[in-house]
């Protein structure tokens, strides 16, 4: 049986997803319906569930929040964000659990911002 926790914001249903604002303003995020409970204010989201952060909460991770071994030990998991209290993978979306404070990530690719190129060798001007 799967842990759920809970998700500080609110729960809007569209179509097959769902969409997650934090109570706080600091981030929104989209998440299949399956892995979402609502009951009444209270909003749920099961541990393990993959969501699309569509905005990201400003700021760095704090030095209080330490990493932890699922952070670690899972592929695409190189940072992770604080949104709505639930921490989540910042490269594969995967929820991991509860965190306290609101941080984000850089997004891994996007469409509207792609990597910046590294300048190689041949691409450097000779002087």
């Amino acid at each position: 049986m799967s842990a759920w926790v809970k998700f500080n914001g609110s729960a809007t249903k569209s179509h097959s997803a769902t969409i997650l604002r934090s109570s706080s303003g600091k981030g929104v995020l989209e998440v299949d319906t399956g892995s979402v409970r609502v009951t009444g204010s209270n909003v749920e989201i099961r541990v393990g569930s993959v969501v699309r952060v569509l905005e990201y909460p400003l700021g760095n991770r704090p030095a209080t929040q330490p990493v932890t071994p699922d952070e670690t030990v899972l592929p695409n998991c190189e940072a992770t964000t604080c949104l709505g209290m639930i921490k989540i993978c910042c490269g594969s979306g995967v929820v991991l659990g509860r965190c306290l404070g609101a941080w984000g990530c850089v997004p891994t690719a996007t469409p509207s911002a792609p990597p910046i190129p590294y300048p190689t060798p041949t691409s450097v001007p000779r002087i």
